[in-house]
């Protein structure tokens, strides 16, 4: 198996297919693709300025990105070719720890004091970044064109 450059495999998600696949892959992956490197690159640049931190964290929770940043390899990984099922379910898996871990956060740290410390302060919007949005991309991963995609069968 040879390995090729990200350019280049984004390159090839463009045109038609990848080498080891038979059809292009699924537009919905792409998206997760490009959503997975914008949070990725915001909670690197949130982080990076900590001011920010206490403005952002009652919203978004603590690592915002933190089930998409471990995805990014497994996503690159199904896009580089169908019959790549595993890489798809390990995405999968780490958007339903990531939804688990929002509702067991939110629901035991909900109204409690926060001591006046802006990192220990819970919006109610919170549970729409911890649980929401993990929820929505696994709606869209296990839609049809993804898991016919993964497992590499013709449409």
């Amino acid at each position: 198996m040879s390995y090729r450059p990200i350019p280049d495999i984004l390159r090839a998600m463009e045109t038609s297919t990848l080498e080891s696949g038979t059809i292009p892959p699924p537009l919905s992956l792409r998206f997760y693709l490009w959503f997975v490197i914008a949070i990725t690159v915001f909670e690197l640049c949130r982080v990076a300025t900590m001011g920010s931190l206490s403005f952002t964290i009652p919203f978004t929770g603590w690592m915002i990105a933190f089930p998409y940043m471990f995805s990014i390899f497994f996503v690159f990984a199904a896009l580089r070719g169908s019959k790549f099922g595993p890489a798809i379910k390990s995405v999968r898996s780490f958007l339903v720890f990531a939804i688990i871990l929002g509702v067991l956060e939110f629901a035991f740290s909900y109204g409690r004091e926060d001591f006046d410390n802006p990192y220990l302060r819970v919006s109610l919007w919170r549970p729409v970044f911890t649980v929401m949005i993990p929820c929505l991309w696994l709606i869209v991963l296990n839609s049809k064109a993804v898991s016919t995609y993964c497992s590499g069968e013709p449409v």
